[in-house]
Order: C-alpha cells, then sequence, then structure tokens
C-alpha cells in the first residue's frame, strides 16, 4: 500500500508542478527566477524519484525518497518567504508553490507513522497559509473564501483517506498471519492425529496379532505369517517417517523448502538447485522445519503495512543455504527469551541437532530481519 501510495502521489505531483509552470514563469519575474525554476525543478524530480522508489526500491528507499519528497517541498516553501516580497501577488495569485501540497501530504501519510502524519499535515498547513498570506499582502481574512478553504479540506481528505487504507492495510496483514498460524497449527494437529491413529492400527492389528498367537505356543505358519505381516508394518511405518526416502534430487529439495504458502503471503523465490547430486533427506527436512518457521515469524512479528520478503538461497548435494528476509518492524535478538518455541526450539534448536546444521538471526529495531539457516556435509 505504501508503494502505491508512493507512486501515485508522486505522479500527482509532476502533474501538478507540469500545470503550475505558466504561474511559475508569471511569478519569476516577481519573485527570484532563480529560486522559482530550481524550486520547480527539484520538486518535480523529488517526486519522479518517489514514483521510481515505489516501484523498484526495497520499503526503507521508498520511505527516504517519500521523506526528502517532503522535506525538500517544506524547505523551498520556507524560501518563498524571502523569495517573494511582502504583498507582491494580487488576491487570487497564490505562489505556485501551493498546487502540489495536496501529493506532498499524502507521501508524508504513507511514509510515516499516523501522529507524524497528522503534525506534518497541521504544520504544513499552516506554512502554506501563511506564505499566502505573505505573498498577498496579510489577506488572511479572505484566505476563508471558498477557494482556499475548499483546497485545504480536500488536502485534509486526502491524509485521512491514505492513514484509513494503512490502517485498513495493517488489519489485512494481521489477520493474515493469524489465519496462516491457525492453518499451520490445525495441519500440524492433524498430522500428528493421523499418525497416532496409524500407529494404533498397526499395533492392534499387526503386533499384538503375532505376539497373542506367539504368547499360545503357536509356531505354525499363521503365527510366521502375522510376525512377518508386523516386521514389514513397522519397518513402513520407520520409512514412512522418512518420507520414502534418504536422499533428494537437488531440485526436488529446493521445492520442498519452500513452504507452499509463502507466495501468496507476499514472499519472492530464489532458491536454486545446484548439480544433479543427490541431498540427505533429513538435512532437507529440518531446514524445512526451520524455514518454516521463519516464514510464520515473519508474517507474525514484521509488523503493518506492506512489508517486502523474500526465500533466498541454494542447495547442492554438500550444502544447504537458505535465507528468509523481510525489511519490517525488526526486533533485538538480545531481548528475545530463551523459551520462545519459535526461535529457541523451532529455528536454532532443530537446526542445532542436525549434524552440520546452523541456524543465525539478524534483526535490529526498524531494520528488519534475516534469519540464514544452513546444513554443511561434514
Amino acid at each position: 500500500m505504501i508503494r502505491l501510495v508512493a507512486i501515485m502521489a508522486g505522479i500527482a505531483g509532476v502533474v501538478f508542478i507540469l500545470a503550475a509552470l505558466p504561474a511559475v514563469r508569471e511569478q519569476a519575474a516577481i519573485a527570484s527566477p532563480a529560486w522559482s525554476f530550481a524550486g520547480a525543478a527539484a520538486l518535480a524530480a523529488a517526486a519522479m524519484l518517489t514514483v521510481v522508489a515505489g516501484a523498484l526500491a526495497p520499503l526503507r528507499g521508498v520511505c527516504r525518497a517519500g521523506s526528502t519528497y517532503v522535506v525538500l517541498y517544506a524547505l523551498i516553501v520556507l524560501s518563498g518567504f524571502a523569495a517573494y516580497p511582502r504583498g507582491s501577488l494580487d488576491w487570487g495569485g497564490w505562489p505556485w508553490t501551493s498546487a502540489v501540497c495536496g501529493a506532498v501530504a499524502s507521501v508524508a501519510a504513507a511514509v510515516s507513522s499516523r501522529r507524524v502524519a497528522w503534525i506534518h499535515l497541521g504544520a504544513m498547513m499552516g506554512l502554506v497559509v501563511a506564505q499566502m498570506s505573505w505573498a498577498t499582502g496579510g489577506l488572511w481574512a479572505r484566505l476563508l473564501s471558498e477557494e482556499i478553504s475548499g483546497s485545504l479540506a480536500l488536502v485534509v481528505i486526502l491524509v485521512v483517506a491514505v492513514v484509513a487504507l494503512r490502517n485498513g492495510a495493517a488489519l489485512v496483514d494481521r489477520e493474515t498471519a493469524v489465519i496462516w498460524a491457525e492453518s499451520a497449527s490445525v495441519a500440524a494437529e492433524r498430522a500428528s492425529s493421523e499418525e497416532r491413529a496409524r500407529g494404533d492400527a498397526l499395533v492392534h492389528d499387526s503386533v499384538l496379532s503375532a505376539l497373542l498367537l506367539a504368547g499360545q505356543g503357536h509356531a505354525d505358519e499363521e503365527a510366521v505369517k502375522a510376525a512377518r505381516e508386523g516386521l514389514r508394518a513397522i519397518r513402513g511405518l520407520q520409512h514412512r517417517d522418512e518420507d520414502g526416502a534418504s536422499t533428494l534430487a537437488p531440485r526436488v529439495a529446493a521445492a520442498m523448502i519452500v513452504p507452499g504458502h509463502a507466495e501468496r503471503c507476499g514472499f519472492t523465490q530464489d532458491v536454486i538447485a545446484v548439480g544433479e547430486l543427490p541431498v540427505p533427506a533429513v538435512a532437507v527436512r529440518a531446514v524445512q522445519a526451520a524455514v518454516g518457521e521463519a516464514v510464520a515469524n515473519s508474517l507474525r512479528h514484521a509488523g503493518p503495512g506492506h512489508v517486502s520478503r523474500c526465500i533466498r538461497g541454494h542447495v547442492a548435494a554438500g550444502r544447504i543455504a537458505i535465507s528468509v528476509i523481510d525489511d519490517g518492524a525488526g526486533f533485538d535478538p538480545r531481548k528475545v527469551s530463551s523459551r520462545r518455541i519459535g526461535i529457541a526450539l523451532s529455528i536454532k534448536e532443530r537446526m542445532r541437532h542436525l549434524p552440520g546444521g546452523l541456524a543465525e538471526v539478524e534483526s535490529m529495531p526498524g531494520r528488519g530481519t534475516t534469519v540464514r539457516i544452513g546444513w554443511q556435509a561434514s
């Protein structure tokens, strides 16, 4: 959502500057020509930079480009007090800088917190009205006319709409994370129940039957057959627990490691299979489980609004290296309790018990999180 608002507001900023060019040329004869043309060009460039960042840059880059646009606009409006002689504009001849205040306010609401957005809106409107009053000779009362009041009201409506969109997007993100966490819990419980039922059926139908016949002294073909069937069932249970294979092709392993729902939840994927030599299935399953928990943690804790997420790495015969990255809220790993199951048990402990396994978590508040999960053949 932040990207969309940045792109749309940036385009609007460029269009408004182009529409204001006649006023820029006209007012250049009154104010400083260098200030007028340089200011218009700088604002157009900053607006275009916001558009490009919204389309291509990481979320932090979008916020920086938007903040640059907002600060530049404030500086240009402030410098307008020196550029325009007091009372140099007639009534209705507003400074050209007022044409882009709506686009700037929308960008500020998109890239900053709700509180900062409202503070900025109040400060910007006060600054723009003060510049209008200065340039028109102190016509404060006339600024309450329908034309100006309507324009300022439109700016307020734009900011309210952007804040509402951000709140809605944050709510959707939170609900999506909860849904996926609940789905994972239900799936795990279902798998556990099915496995218990399968084990109970095995014990009842095969193992106990063989033991009962043997305990009754039967050594005939029926008892031997029951014992063989029980042994085959136990071996089948063990093999099924190992997913039916001791090794996997790298391309199969790479596909297994990335959770099926990751792409639907906004993760980009770049996991490369290297070579054709097989990879130990036990390592693949451990990495798969740890990556799944890292994905779930990102969805739960990366914060509201748009968050860029990706899973990248490679899978080869002797090495697996996967990184789960987001540019969300981040946290201080030193303050995370050792009892937190997601990081301590599902990621780090799981990989610690895998020979050659490793797991690292790098994060800082406000700078996103990177979880590195891997395995190295000894």
